[in-house]
């Protein structure tokens, strides 16, 4: 019970550092990351259902750290014990935010598709072939994405996992 009253606590605290912030206007800090952070993590352990608002209210922001959809699908896979769809979306975001900037960081994007593949392959049953089709999905758009960026930025490690789950994957699905 006092669980839930600071959840609650926090997400008062969370509207009134909003309304600070819409007062100041143009202000160029990371505290909106922070507050959006907060307050998607509260309404997640409070079990709220209007999650999908707080990522569309992120998407609404030009120039969003990556790191922001990172931490709501972490939250997301910690809350619901990694079964969430927000938190694959998020995860997709968040790749899809890397390959938008200018200089893309390699180690956090392999990272942000290898938890994307893991989770993938663990949201549905092993047996599920759709489950494997959308992990195969993602091995095909991730191989895209290593040929058409720069060559030998990708980690090699992550290459080689890659390969070797698709290729246990492939498996899996065609026999």
């Amino acid at each position: 019970m006092a669980k839930i009253m600071w959840l609650e606590t926090v997400l008062q605290l969370v509207y009134k550092c909003y309304a600070v912030i819409e007062k100041l206007h143009n202000i160029k800090d990371t505290s909106l990351n922070f507050l959006l952070g907060y307050e998607f993590e509260a309404k997640a352990r409070l079990g709220h259902t209007d999650l999908e608002m707080i990522v569309d209210k992120a998407l609404q922001i030009s120039g969003l750290d990556p790191r922001v959809f990172e931490n709501f699908a972490n939250v997301s896979f910690m809350v619901f014990n990694g079964m969430s769809e927000i938190g694959i979306k998020c995860i997709k975001l968040a790749i899809k935010n890397h390959l938008e900037k200018p200089i893309i960081d390699f180690t956090a994007l392999s990272k942000n598709i290898h938890c994307l593949i893991n989770v993938s392959l663990q949201f549905g049953s092993l047996s599920n072939p759709e489950t494997k089709e959308d992990a195969y999905s993602f091995y095909e758009d991730t191989l895209k994405v290593i040929d058409s960026l720069e060559k030998g930025k990708y980690p090699e490690m992550e290459i080689v996992w890659l390969m070797t789950k698709a290729w246990n994957c492939g498996i899996h699905l065609y026999t």
